[in-house]
């Protein structure tokens, strides 16, 4: 058993003397089969072109940087605020790139490939065609090129970033259409169902200072038979039925301004606060309707600063009694949010929103420096006030230890006692990225608490949640989460985890006949609670039932269009044992 490791560098300057391309070409000769893997390197002394078009959450590179900060290579970056923008992302790739020297080899390809797919922030090459010096593309446009358009759907060709159906890019200027393609089939034991999904997405990013970014998808899901939840897409406020099939859509949209002012948005897309992906601040992702917001960030020596003022649904309508028509009630989130990074191996965050509406936006909730607890008490105390704290350490390279307290209203009297306002929640975590293999992996080891009662309001319209769905925690107050996950990066192609998860929710028991709640749902009125309890509530209340769950998920790029993901989980509850298959196939061009 042996190796001879071969460097070929191939130098070149590419769109000016400041940016360099390195080519680093590994030949590896192992158990007599040669294994070749090509890097492309970007060296920069400064970022060519900018670009504010944010990173979806759920892109993958968002795990891959985690990781990287966990390793030790990037420690500033501001990954508890999703999305990101893509300057954002290529700059921590650059700082990666500095510290390759500590990648795997299957890293070092993950990152080559990260480096094509931003290639327009770090001033590389073009990979796609330029048509009669336009300085654009159109997929299956010309005759002559429908042969290998047709291939590249079903061809992988290594370091080639995302290919769109039309691209038109000059100077600091840029126009992408894609189209995008989903099937799903899933199944519960003996049931099945089918999900489709079909949209289109167009990004623009018009000088240095102003981005643009529009989609729109069409869902479609077959009934449910024997199934107990909804499928992620189906998941929304609005929901039609015709035959047997299930639909509704969904568009997002901003517009964004970038200069030294800072960052200022109106949009609608999926955002989250928190270091988790559980997190209990402000977790919002594409299974849920998105909402409307108004924002700004600002960076500050080594802090950012982030204002947001959103426009949310109740849950419930009413009839209006002039039009006879059904209506809903105005309801806004509004939030601040500082995170400070003083040092290295620690950052901290603080976090207060509060949860208004049956008025017109408020003045003193448009004023980002204020303090919202003064304010909300200048407002003659009508709101929802809540405020978390979280924070990372990072005690050793490839270890951090993270956490978070999010508080809807207690008594520092009565804190370790038993009385049913202490409403928070806490969360504590580690995140390990052992050096196991050649291979890349990362294990997280978290556990989530929420007390009952929290987010809920005695006022309807000042629930924590938006259209009915809870903005915190997934799984809502009264509720108790352990995770165990650990991932594989196979290659730079194969993602492949597994996850073990234990629920514990506490719910009204078949044998409790009075009319009370007991705190398991946001949407409950804290009033109609049993007084007896006012200083008897446990963390769980009412009948606990335990949930296990283990799952395994397999992510592959087929090829640079085709996306394949399957997964199988188990779950028991109590004693009735489910089985869950998910096979997906997504194009995306």
């Amino acid at each position: 058993m042996y190796y001879i490791l071969v460097w070929q560098l191939n130098f070149k300057t590419i769109n000016g003397e400041n940016n360099l391309l390195l080519l680093v070409e590994y030949k590896f000769i192992f158990m007599k089969k040669i294994i070749k893997i090509s890097i492309f390197f970007i060296l920069l002394t400064e970022m060519l072109f900018s670009s504010q078009l944010s990173v979806p959450i759920n892109d993958p590179i968002y795990l891959f940087l985690d990781r990287m900060a966990t390793v030790g290579i990037i420690r500033n970056l501001y990954n508890d605020e999703l999305p990101l923008n893509r300057d954002e992302v290529a700059e921590a790739l650059i700082k990666i790139l500095e510290n390759s020297d500590k990648l795997s080899i299957v890293d070092k390809n993950i990152l080559g490939e990260y480096f094509a797919d931003y290639r327009y922030e770090l001033g590389s090459e073009k990979k796609w065609e330029v048509e009669n010096n336009y300085n654009t593309y159109f997929r299956f446009s010309k005759f002559k090129n429908i042969k290998k358009d047709f291939k590249d759907i079903f061809t992988y060709n290594d370091d080639s970033e995302d290919l769109h159906l039309f691209s038109y890019e000059k100077d600091d200027e840029l126009l992408w259409l894609d189209f995008d393609f989903t099937g799903r089939i899933e199944t519960q034991n003996n049931s099945t169902r089918k999900i489709g999904a079909m949209g289109f997405m167009i990004s623009s990013q018009i000088g240095e200072n102003f981005s643009l970014y529009v989609d729109a998808y069409q869902y479609g899901q077959t009934m449910q038979n024997e199934f107990d939840y909804f499928s992620p897409e189906m998941n929304k406020p609005f929901r039609s039925t015709e035959g047997n099939m299930y639909y509704t859509d969904k568009s997002d949209a901003y517009i964004q301004y970038t200069s030294k002012l800072g960052s200022f948005k109106l949009g609608k897309e999926p955002i989250r606060w928190g270091n988790s992906e559980n997190s209990m601040i402000l977790s919002k992702s594409d299974s849920n309707a998105s909402f409307t917001f108004l924002k700004w960030e600002r960076k500050f020596y080594k802090s950012k600063f982030t204002f947001l003022h959103a426009s949310i649904l109740p849950k419930d309508s009413y009839i209006d009694s002039m039009s006879e028509r059904k209506a809903y009630n105005k309801k806004y989130l509004v939030g601040h949010r500082w995170y400070f990074m003083p040092f290295e191996k620690f950052h901290f965050g603080f976090t207060e929103m509060v949860i208004y509406g049956e008025r017109n936006p408020d003045l003193a909730y448009l004023i980002p420096a204020s303090f919202l607890w003064c304010s909300q008490h200048d407002l003659m105390d009508r709101d929802n006030m809540m405020m978390a704290v979280e924070f990372e350490y990072f005690p050793v390279n490839k270890m951090k230890i993270y956490g978070s307290w999010f508080f809807d209203e207690m008594s520092y009297s009565k804190l370790f006692k038993k009385w049913w306002a202490n409403k928070f929640g806490y969360q504590l975590g580690i995140h390990l990225t052992p050096k196991l293999s050649k291979r890349a992996t990362d294990f997280t080891f978290e556990f989530t608490a929420v007390r009952p009662w929290t987010y809920t309001h005695k006022h309807s319209i000042n629930s924590y949640t938006h259209a009915g769905e809870n903005l915190g925690f997934k799984y809502g107050p009264n509720s108790q989460l352990w995770k165990i996950e650990n991932r594989w990066w196979l290659t730079k192609r194969q993602i492949l985890s597994f996850e073990y998860e234990l629920l514990r929710n506490g719910i009204k028991s078949i044998d409790d006949t009075t009319s009370y709640d007991i705190g398991n749902d946001v949407n409950q009125n804290y009033e109609n609670r049993n007084p007896d309890y006012d200083f008897a509530t446990d963390a769980l209340m009412g009948e606990i039932i335990n949930i296990h769950s283990l799952s395994m998920n397999w992510y592959y790029q087929f090829s640079n269009d085709l996306f394949f993901t399957t997964n199988y989980k188990i779950r028991k509850i109590q004693d009735e044992i489910d089985h869950f298959v998910s096979i997906e196939l997504r194009f995306k061009f």
